[in-house]
This record gives C-alpha cells, sequence and structure tokens, in this order.
C-alpha cells in the first residue's frame, strides 16, 4: 500500500486506520464507498406470503465480523414468539458453532440454507420482512459498511445491523436504517420486536433507504465518483 499514487478505501475510519498502523499518506486516500451492484441487486416483486410469519433474514459467510452468534442467541430471546422465523444463508467458519448452538437450544424457528445463486438471491430476499447487516465487533466490522446492508437498500427491503460511527456517517437511523448495539442479543431482539410491530416505520425505511442508495450508492454513482479521483490523480501528474 506504500507503492500507489492512489489508494481507494471505503470509509474516513478505514483511513484513518490505514494511517495509524501502516503510516500511509493520508493525502493519498480517497474514499468510494462499497455500494451495491444494481445490475443484480434491483426489488423484486414479491408475491408475499399469507402465513402470518415475520421472517428475518440474514445472509453472508459466517465470519466473525458478522456476530451471527448474536442472532442465535436473539433468536433464543424471541423463542416465545412463534410467529418470527429466521433463515440464515450461507457457508462460512461459525456456521457450524452457531448450527449446534441453535440446536442445543431447540430453536425450531431458525433455519439454515446453505449457498444460494447470486441470481436467485434477491428473489429470497424479497421474500423477507425484514434483512439483517453486521452485529460483530472486530475492528474490520466496525470500520466498514457491509455489502449486505447496501444489498439490502438496493433491494427495497428493511434493514438492521449494529450501530457505529461509519453506518451513521453513511445512513441515519431511524430513516434510512435501523440501529442496534453491537454484540448484544438483547438489543438486536428488541429491535426486531419493534420492526415487527411497526409495518409503516418498515416500510418508512426500506423507501427512504431505496431512495439515498439510488442518489449515493449505484454502480453509476460510485463509477462517478471513482472518475473525478482519477481524473484529479492525471491533472497533478
Amino acid at each position: 500500500c506504500s507503492l500507489p499514487d492512489l489508494i481507494i478505501q471505503d470509509t474516513a475510519e478505514y483511513a484513518e486506520w490505514s494511517h495509524e498502523t501502516y503510516g500511509l499518506d493520508p493525502d493519498r486516500v480517497r474514499l468510494v464507498p462499497t455500494g451495491a451492484d444494481d445490475r443484480v441487486f434491483q426489488p423484486v416483486e414479491s408475491r408475499g406470503r399469507q402465513d402470518g410469519v415475520f421472517r428475518v433474514l440474514y445472509y453472508g459467510t459466517f465470519i466473525p465480523n458478522h456476530g451471527v452468534r448474536y442472532i442465535i442467541e436473539a433468536a433464543r430471546i424471541l423463542k416465545d414468539q412463534v410467529d418470527i422465523e429466521f433463515e440464515m444463508i450461507g457457508e462460512g467458519p461459525e456456521k457450524a458453532e452457531v448450527l449446534a448452538l441453535a440446536q442445543e437450544a431447540g430453536l425450531e424457528q431458525v433455519n439454515f440454507v446453505g449457498w444460494v445463486d447470486k441470481e436467485d438471491l434477491p428473489r429470497r430476499v424479497g421474500e423477507a420482512d425484514l434483512c439483517l447487516g453486521a452485529f460483530g465487533t472486530t475492528p474490520q466490522s466496525i470500520m466498514t459498511v457491509q455489502n449486505k446492508i447496501y444489498e439490502g437498500l438496493a433491494l427495497r427491503k428493511c434493514v438492521l445491523t449494529g450501530d457505529a460511527p461509519t453506518v451513521r456517517n453513511a445512513l441515519a437511523h431511524g430513516e434510512q436504517v435501523w440501529l442496534c448495539e453491537r454484540a448484544n442479543a438483547e438489543s438486536l431482539a428488541e429491535a426486531i420486536l419493534t420492526l415487527k410491530r411497526d409495518p409503516a416505520l418498515r416500510r418508512r425505511l426500506a423507501e427512504n433507504g431505496y431512495g439515498v442508495y439510488q442518489k449515493r450508492f449505484t454502480v453509476a454513482a460510485l463509477g462517478k465518483l471513482f472518475k473525478a479521483h482519477l481524473t484529479e490523480l492525471v491533472a497533478g501528474s
């Protein structure tokens, strides 16, 4: 990272960490958010389900950044809420551990699914009532805004994720996304119940989140920002 004339990072917190950890020159760093690929992640008109079940969806790689065990613990707290169902899509290093936790707690309302084709993922997300982001406290998790958050916005879904300055710098709590404490299953469970009980709030978050995504986090918007950084670099060389 000491070699390039230009370094692209996704958040100011990551840039500051790179400077403090490796002494990278901040003047060579420019920011481009992760965003989401709107050629794949577009709102899907879901037929909806009439079974009265509130579906909470996680998809990802089951890594410490995501804090998946807190999702399972929140499901345990909400075990008596028989109309709440959790769907866990993906594979990864912590899946066996959290699968065992769910089995030990007898969480029949938690369903584990393997990898889903990228083309089919938007449909699966579209059938959910609530999309989960990341709840871990690793440095990387706190310093970035995970792609699944932007993808949920791109799909016009209500997104719940762990609080962090990086997220608040990109999105407004209660307006475009809903935040809860990280590494705190009770806070996560409470947030799930709050959103379950307020369909109007979920719709508002989904619409507002989709609106800010279209303005700032599409491929075209990020490409325009990237181009500006490259143009600045060439002009100054």
